[in-house]
C-alpha cells in the first residue's frame, strides 16, 4: 500500500513483538521509571506537547496512525524511550518538522563533539607550553647554579 509521499509504501510497525509489545521489555514491566504524576504524558526530549501537534496535523494515513500509536504505547509506557524516538526518526521522510527535529539534534551533537575536540586541543598546546616553561626553567636554573 502506498500511503506515503511520492507514492512510498506505508510504515511498518518498528521492533515490535507479539501482541505489539516491544520485545526489549518483559511482561509486566514498565518501561520508564518515571512517576505516575503529570510526567508520565510528557514526551521524551526532543520531542513536545506542540511538535506532537504540529507533526500529526503533517501526517496522513499509516504514518499518522503509527506516530499516534508509537506515542500512546510510551505513554502507557509499553516502549522505552529509546525505542520510540529509533521509530519516530524513521518518519521524518513524512514530516518537514520530525526532519528538523532530526537534524537539528544531529547538528548540535556535530556543534558539542567539535566543541569537545577543540576543548582537548587547547588543553593539549597549553599542557605543552607548561612543559615547555618547565623544561626552560630547570635548564636555566642548571646554567646559573653551575656557574
Amino acid at each position: 500500500e502506498a500511503d506515503g509521499p511520492n507514492g512510498m509504501p506505508a510504515v511498518r510497525m518498528c521492533a515490535q513483538g507479539e501482541g505489539g509489545r516491544s520485545p526489549l521489555l518483559p511482561r509486566g514491566e514498565a518501561a520508564h521509571t518515571q512517576s505516575k504524576s503529570k510526567k508520565q504524558n510528557a514526551l521524551p526530549a526532543p520531542l513536545t506537547e506542540e511538535l506532537y501537534q504540529k507533526v500529526l496535523m503533517e501526517l496522513t494515513g499509516e504514518p499518522k496512525r503509527t506516530f499516534k500509536s508509537w506515542i500512546q504505547d510510551y505513554r502507557d509506557r509499553k516502549n522505552p524511550t529509546e525505542e520510540l524516538i529509533s521509530c519516530i526518526k524513521t518518519l521524518a521522510v513524512y514530516s518537514t518538522t520530525l526532519k528538523k527535529i532530526f537534524d537539528d539534534q544531529h547538528k548540535g551533537f556535530l556543534a558539542a563533539l567539535k566543541l569537545q575536540v577543540d576543548q582537548q586541543k587547547q588543553r593539549q598546546e597549553q599542557s605543552y607550553i607548561e612543559r615547555q616553561q618547565y623544561v626552560m626553567q630547570r635548564a636555566w636554573h642548571s646554567y646559573n647554579g653551575n656557574k
